[in-house]
Formats: C-alpha cells, sequence, structure tokens
C-alpha cells in the first residue's frame, strides 16, 4: 500500500457563560497544580516543571532502569524504560526482564504513578491522542463574506478561524494544551477580567489586511493586543490543507476497504472451508489451511494499520514542519495572555512583570517541549543559544543594565524597525531569563513575584536577589550561556 497522508476529523463541548468558564479554568488550574508528580516545594520552582517521578529497577548485574512496571507475573516483569533526553522528545523501550535477575524494585504509590502514566500513554500514541482531543472538538461553522468560519468556545479562550477544519481544530488543542502547561509552571494568581479571544486567519493576505485595517505595521505571523485581550495569528493554512486533501481521501478509501476486508473474513473462511471439503482435503490439512489464510490476512492488516500510524505522524510532522513559526509564535502570544490573565496583570500599580522577563520567559516557553499536558524546559534552544553566543562576540555589546531598563519599542519588530536590534533584545532577553530560572540562580516563584514588584528597578531586584553587583551577574551570566551546551541545563557556578 502506498504511503498516504490520513486526515482528522472532530467535535467537542463548549461553555458559554462567563462563570462556567471560570468555574473550569479554576478547576483546571487546581488540577494542574496537584498532578505534577512533585512535592509542594518543588511544584513552586519553574526550573522543576517537567519533572516526572518514575520507578526504578535494578538488575543483579549493576545495570539500573527507569520507567515503569507495566505487569508482572511469577517469572517475568516487563518494564517500560523512559528515555527523557534533555531538549528532545521522551521514548520508550520495552524490556521484558526475568525476576530472577531483577535486585530491586523502586515502585510509587498509586497516585504519584498517574504522572508517570499519562506520560507513557502519550509517548505511545501521541499522533493518536492529538487526533483524539481534535476529535473532541465542536466548532459553530457559518458562511461570510464568501469564506467559511469556525467558531470555538472553551474554558480557557474563544477562538474566531478562517482556516481550514484540520489547521483550526489543532490549532485549538495545542493552545489549551500551552495554558493548561502554563498554569503547571505559574500557578493563577489572578482571575480573567474578560474572556480572551484568538483570531486566525487561514492566510497570509487576510493576515496583512487585518493589520492594515488597524494601522498596525508587524513582522510577526501573531501578536496578542492587551487592551483588546485577544490574539491575532495567520498563515496560509489553507492552501497546505489542500495540498493534503487528495491523499487523505485517498487513504481513508484504502482504510475503509480494509474494514470491509476484515468484516467479510468469517464468510470468506467458510467458503474456503467449503471448497476444501468439496475437493476432498482432510480436515487437519483443511484446519491448516485456513489458520494460514487467517494468520497471513491478519498479518497484512496489523502491517497496513501500523503503515496508516507512520502516514498518521508523517501528516502531523509536516504540519508542524509547515506551521512552525506559526504555532512557536502562538505560544509566545499565548504566554504573554497567560501572564496577563492569570499571573501579571498589565498596569498593575503594584505588580507587573517586567517587559525583559515578559517577552524573555514566552521566548522560553515557545520553544518547551510538551508532554502528558506538561513541558519541558530542561535544556536552552539550540538554535538561540548559537545565536546568543555569536552576539556575545560581537565588539559592540548590548549591556545588561540596558536590556533591564527597555520598554515595548526595542520589542516590537516591524517591517520598517531595525530588525537586527529587536532581534538582539529578544534574544538577550530569552538568554537572560533562561539564566535566571533554569541556570544557577533557580528563581523560583517568589523571587519572580519579587521582580515583578514596582518598588524597585530590575537592576536593584536582582542585585538583593543574587547578592551581587550587576556587572557580575552580567558576567556570571556570559560565562555560563558560553560553556553552556544544548543538550544539557546549565551548570552551576563555582
Amino acid at each position: 500500500m502506498r504511503r498516504r497522508e490520513i486526515g482528522i476529523r472532530s467535535r467537542l463541548r463548549r461553555s458559554s457563560r462567563m462563570a462556567v468558564v471560570l468555574a473550569a479554568v479554576a478547576a483546571a488550574l487546581l488540577s494542574a497544580r496537584v498532578s505534577v508528580g512533585q512535592d509542594s516545594e518543588s511544584a513552586q520552582d519553574i526550573g522543576d516543571v517537567g519533572r516526572i517521578a518514575l520507578e526504578e529497577v535494578r538488575l543483579k548485574n549493576d545495570v539500573s532502569l527507569r520507567g515503569l512496571i507495566d505487569s508482572e507475573t511469577s517469572r517475568q516483569t516487563v518494564f517500560v524504560e523512559v528515555f527523557r533526553p534533555k531538549g528532545k522528545r521522551a521514548y520508550l523501550r520495552i524490556r521484558p526482564l526475568e525476576n530472577a535477575d531483577i535486585e530491586s524494585a523502586k515502585r510509587l504509590l498509586p497516585d504519584e504513578r498517574k504522572p508517570a502514566e499519562r506520560l507513557v500513554a502519550e509517548t505511545r500514541d501521541r499522533v493518536w491522542i492529538e487526533a483524539g482531543r481534535m476529535d473532541a472538538v465542536q466548532f459553530q461553522v457559518s458562511r461570510e463574506e464568501g469564506r467559511i468560519v469556525y467558531r470555538y468556545e472553551g474554558p480557557w479562550f474563544d477562538l474566531t478561524s478562517t482556516a481550514d477544519d484540520e489547521s483550526t481544530r489543532r490549532s485549538v488543542v495545542r493552545l489549551e494544551q500551552a495554558f493548561l502547561a502554563f498554569g503547571r509552571a505559574l500557578p493563577a494568581r489572578i482571575m480573567p477580567q474578560s474572556k480572551l479571544s484568538v483570531l486566525l486567519f487561514g492566510t497570509s493576505d487576510e493576515y496583512q489586511e487585518f493589520l492594515r485595517r488597524g494601522g498596525l505595521d508587524l513582522a510577526n505571523p501573531a501578536f496578542y493586543a492587551v487592551r483588546e485581550n485577544r490574539i491575532v495569528a495567520g498563515a496560509d493554512l489553507i492552501a497546505f490543507g489542500q495540498q493534503l486533501a487528495q491523499s487523505r481521501r485517498e487513504n481513508d478509501a484504502v482504510r475503509k476497504q480494509y474494514d470491509e476486508a476484515a468484516a467479510a473474513l468469517p464468510g470468506k473462511l467458510k467458503e474456503l472451508n467449503r471448497t476444501l471439503v468439496a475437493q476432498g482435503v482432510s480436515r487437519d490439512q483443511r484446519t491448516q489451511e485456513i489458520r494460514a489464510w487467517r494468520t497471513r490476512f491478519q498479518n497484512e492488516l496489523a502491517a497496513a494499520r501500523r503503515q496508516m500510524r507512520a502516514i498518521d505522524r508523517t501528516n502531523t510532522s509536516k504540519f508542524n514542519g509547515f506551521a512552525a513559526r506559526l504555532l512557536a509564535q502562538l505560544y509566545h502570544e499565548a504566554f504573554h495572555a497567560y501572564v496577563e490573565n492569570y499571573a501579571f496583570r498589565h498596569g498593575d500599580a503594584k505588580r507587573q512583570l517586567p517587559r525583559w522577563l515578559n517577552e524573555g520567559l514566552a521566548q522560553v516557553f515557545e520553544a518547551a517541549i510538551f508532554e502528558a499536558d506538561t513541558l519541558r524546559l530542561d535544556a536552552p534552544h539550540p538554535k538561540s543559544l548559537a545565536l546568543l553566543r555569536d552576539d556575545f562576540r560581537e565588539a559592540a555589546r548590548l549591556p545588561l543594565v540596558d536590556l533591564l531598563a527597555a520598554d515595548e519599542a526595542p520589542f516590537v519588530a516591524s517591517h520598517e524597525s531595525d530588525h537586527r536590534a529587536a532581534k538582539r533584545h529578544y534574544l538577550h532577553a530569552w538568554g537572560f531569563a533562561y539564566y535566571l530560572i533554569f541556570g544557577p540562580a533557580r528563581l523560583d516563584l517568589d523571587k519572580i513575584e519579587r521582580l515583578a514588584s514596582r518598588d524597585a528597578t530590575s537592576a536593584q531586584h536582582l542585585e538583593e536577589l543574587l547578592g551581587k553587583p550587576l556587572d557580575q551577574i552580567e558576567r556570571d551570566w556570559r560565562k555560563a550561556m558560553l560553556e553552556a551546551t544544548p543538550d544539557a541545563t546549565l551548570t552551576t557556578e563555582e
């Protein structure tokens, strides 16, 4: 069977009243805070987000395996070994172990196992799980000005989209996953004053026309408008969807043929048995022939289904590749929206994340790995790290004190702006935020709260929190980033 792309269809419940929405969000945030498999102290440290407790089996040859005990008999233990390379997605290895070879086993309590069980399940079938979530999304569909418009109402946001069905559904699922993960990293301190809205355009032309009507000149494919509490994004998603539509229909036809053949199998076997009887074939030979025929068909069916799963993964990979920049920007803007609605409200006279930290953390989170409804931030983004190190070697430096004092202007990348200056501010904001949260400083939520306080400048807060002058902080930061590798967390200072 030739490889073809498989399409996915979907539907989900919606909530319309604000009271219901807030209750759902509060429940989601409460669930997020108690289900990450961490103790209460580490749950307050963003640097520990994504850490999941695993079981451990130690063999008599001194080899230790980490993962989950899947099943046990009197003779054998099936162990699912979990690998989570820093900065990369998790993968699994199934290890049937003879009980006689096991020295000891460290087990988790049932409640402690749940995050690990969720990780294993989603790693095994991450594409199918996402397909199921997409299958749960329910839209209101209308035709406006000659185009199809999808409207979705969920616990975190309302979305209006002119993109194709599949791209819209996947965007809803990814954004909801992001908000749930943000809630685990930064537990909600406030509740939204209004419902967040998301406007997704299916073509770049529509997005650019929206920007022109609003008098905006932005180079990014998405932005978050604080005053309107709205994320706006756009890319040529419709054209991409059309390219996959024909291959998707062909693959659905093949799936239907296999399903019909499987349903007809019992009748075919009976017919085969009658033919063999008429030919005078003995009972034992008939049994062998029918068993061999059934096995061949089942093997072919299993192979076809494996290939369909592989095609689903390819389909998801193609979407990720095509929409990588848009998805990253959506995660980035979604983080800003989460901060505004649930953590540190813009305009708060007492608490507000400084611009450099808000933009820096948004970049950290946009590159996070999403696993089991949480996210991993255990290694610096390779491309960003390489660019920052190159910038550090430039003769003209961006002093840390200038970054900390920067207002909104240097972070707005427009077609008319100095792209290099904007990129440089973003890059330094990412690097310094990553260093503070995941490097030697390991700022927890209480210290981030101090940085959000308006009673002093960022430089003054940092000097107090880290116990050293700003010039020393800058030297330590640059040294740590220059020595960092993209497959490891930052090393502790001596």
